[in-house]
């Protein structure tokens, strides 16, 4: 059975490291965009964007933007609080099939991204 950690050591390590260690986590939080901060010229540099008209675009930028971070920076400090609101993603059942259909997208698309960067 696979160890379930509950939090991130503090340190420094590469991206694909980073992105394998926070699957062991019990909360599965890697994904959402505002757990990180990244220089603009890294943006720049690697052609990183959101993918608009998307839903749970986080889930395909930050697989992508983890892939190419040479160092990662753990910060043990709480500094974002999320809030849930009514009509969001997570709380409408509304957006169930369009949410359904992005994933499968996003699958797709990270599919595409993985083998091109096996490549280069």
């Amino acid at each position: 059975m696979k160890e379930q950690k509950k939090e991130l050591s503090k340190g420094l390590m590469d991206g694909i490291s980073f992105f394998k260690h926070t699957l062991r986590l019990a909360t599965h939080t890697w994904n959402p965009v505002w757990l990180y901060a990244y220089k603009k010229s890294f943006l720049h540099t690697h052609k990183l964007r959101f993918h608009e008209g998307i839903l749970h675009e986080d889930v395909l930028f930050t697989p992508q933007a983890l892939s190419y971070a040479d160092v990662i920076t753990v910060v043990p400090d709480v500094l974002y609080f999320y809030r849930k609101r009514a009509g969001s993603i997570t709380t409408d059942p509304i957006k169930a099939e369009q949410s359904l259909k992005d994933y499968f997208f996003i699958a797709e698309e990270l599919y595409q991204f993985a083998n091109k960067i096996k490549y280069q």
